[in-house]
């Protein structure tokens, strides 16, 4: 963001099916669909050089599922980069963003909310077998 600006993103299909491809059904069915895009994204390499701020614990969690810890922020967090101090509830708080990112550390190990070879559906699979050409 810069000069006043604010540039909206969306994420293409494909960006979303990359995401998708990385989560059981369950875990996104957890995630706010807005996060899922932000999500969608970062792993594209769409938002380089961006913090992602969000209280969806599924997301936080799902940052340190993707090895992107670094990119996620609390609001307190925010709101103290650009000098702001406000009660907040506790699912804004760093202390809670940091519970969040404790259990994805977590489930990262344990493997909990990533898809398996085991779960992909037969969509996934054909398209692991017969990928599209791109020219």
């Amino acid at each position: 963001m810069g000069a006043n600006l604010i540039h909206e993103t969306q994420a293409a299909p494909e960006q979303l099916a990359a995401l998708r491809a990385r989560f059981d059904s369950v875990f996104l069915q957890r995630m706010d669909r807005g996060e899922s895009e932000a999500l969608a994204l970062l792993i594209a390499g769409a938002l380089p050089d961006t913090q992602f701020c969000t209280a969806d614990g599924p997301a936080i969690r799902a940052l340190n599922l993707l090895d992107m810890p670094d990119v996620g922020i609390s609001f307190e967090a925010l709101l103290r980069q650009v000098g702001l101090q406000h009660p907040l509830r506790d699912h804004f708080s760093d202390r809670w963003f940091r519970e969040q990112q404790a259990r994805g550390a977590q489930e990262r190990i344990t493997g909990e909310g990533l898809r398996t070879s085991s779960s992909q559906t037969s969509a996934d699979k054909r398209r692991r077998h017969h990928p599209r050409r791109r020219v």
